[in-house]
């Protein structure tokens, strides 16, 4: 199975922001890499892309912007790959 990365710096960014960020931004997406956030966005695609452009690569955190978390849904193939 394939490491993912826990996002220690951004979690401690988001939750540093998170008060402001949801009265500023509710429903939206942000992204964060490291200390530093990226930007919001009004959808998932648009923070992908935000993420993507601004680090060169997979390895930044995004969540939506909301009081109550919502849980997240992967289809089975993306946790699972053959031997």
């Amino acid at each position: 199975m394939p490491e993912y990365p826990d996002f220690p710096a951004e979690r401690a960014t988001f939750a540093q922001h998170r008060d402001r960020l949801l009265t500023e931004h509710e429903g939206e997406h942000v992204v964060i890499k490291g200390d530093r956030i990226l930007g919001t966005t009004t959808t998932l695609e648009e923070a992908l892309s935000l993420g993507f452009e601004s680090t060169g690569g997979p390895e930044f955190f995004t969540r939506r912007l909301v009081a109550e978390p919502e849980p997240m849904v992967l289809p089975a193939a993306l946790l699972w790959r053959a031997e």
